[in-house]
């Protein structure tokens, strides 16, 4: 039993107290290291999220408007005659006829061009006043349809539910031709609310 006692203690080593000690502290750092490391990671979360908060508010957020606005503008040649207020465009006016009465409201005839085409936009009160030639215009809910008594002319106007404001002078490129005024349009049979161009009439000055 004595052998056997001797050869236990030489087997089975003690750990020594300093060892003993140490131990704590490192679990005590691995443990604090982990907390930091959480509160760091709590702290990017929410940096992250006061990102995206700030972010949606900023207000470029809202630049899809803006290019949904800039598609709704047509060119004039891509405007055709219909009964709705639905043209969004801008041009520039070559030249102003003269003022006439309808009833007690004065009418104006201008010949209007954008780089794509022109037509014949009739002013109405104020606007045979305001606007001039060299003048470009923004037209907004604006109406291709008929004159009154003259089913065979179509001109461009900004009605009743439209608007049509000055945006700034002479700088901007434009054509004067086709004149989509000039044009025969005739309605679809397949849709008779939709018309299309067939021919071109005899050019028409909106000083004559």
């Amino acid at each position: 039993t004595l052998f056997c006692r001797l050869l236990l203690n030489l087997l089975v080593k003690p750990v020594p107290l300093e060892s003993q000690s140490h131990a704590a502290p490192n679990s005590q750092l691995t443990a604090g290291r982990r907390r930091r490391s959480s509160s760091a990671a709590r702290r990017r979360c929410s940096s992250s999220g006061a990102a995206r908060r700030s972010s949606a508010a900023h207000p470029f957020c809202n630049f899809k408007d803006i290019v949904s606005d800039c598609q709704r503008m047509q060119f004039l040649k891509d405007i055709v005659p219909a009964a709705l207020n639905n043209i969004n465009t801008k041009f520039i006016v070559l030249d102003k006829g003269r003022i006439d009465l309808e009833g007690q409201h004065k009418t104006c005839l201008a010949l209007v061009a954008d780089e794509t085409a022109a037509v014949h936009f009739q002013m109405w009160g104020d606007e045979c006043d305001v606007f001039e030639p060299g003048d470009i215009i923004r037209l907004e809910n604006g109406i291709f349809s008929y004159i009154r008594n003259n089913r065979s002319n179509h001109v461009l106007r900004a009605g009743k539910r439209g608007k049509a404001e000055k945006v700034g002078e002479f700088t901007m490129a434009y054509v004067e031709k086709p004149n989509m005024s000039e044009i025969h349009w005739v309605p679809d049979p397949k849709n008779p609310k939709i018309y299309l161009p067939v021919d071109f009439t005899s050019h028409i000055s909106p000083t004559h």
